[in-house]
């Protein structure tokens, strides 16, 4: 759970950074199960548009970091969806 834990700041500290350049905002963090019994972890928020052109292929950064985490602990770490701000992480 030490993996979850850190992706899930690495994740936070990305929306508090990027997602709110000018105002405040809401971040989410939700906690629950999939259909098939995974432990489900979401992280949203409600900030500026997700850069994605430049963060799907960065090799640094808290995603990289986040994602390298939670691959590694068996897990697995799901993007959001162009227009979505949900990051999925599954484990078990």
């Amino acid at each position: 759970m030490l993996a979850a834990g850190m992706a899930v700041n690495e994740l936070v500290t990305n929306a508090v950074r990027h997602g709110f350049p000018t105002s405040g905002g809401r971040i989410t963090v939700s906690v629950g199960t999939t259909t098939t019994g995974k432990l489900l972890i979401e992280v949203a928020d409600d900030g500026v548009p997700f850069p994605f052109a430049e963060n799907m292929t960065s090799r640094t950064g808290g995603l990289f970091f986040a994602r390298k985490l939670i691959l590694a602990a068996g897990g697995t770490f799901r993007m959001p969806a162009e227009g979505s701000k949900i990051f999925r992480l599954t484990f078990g």
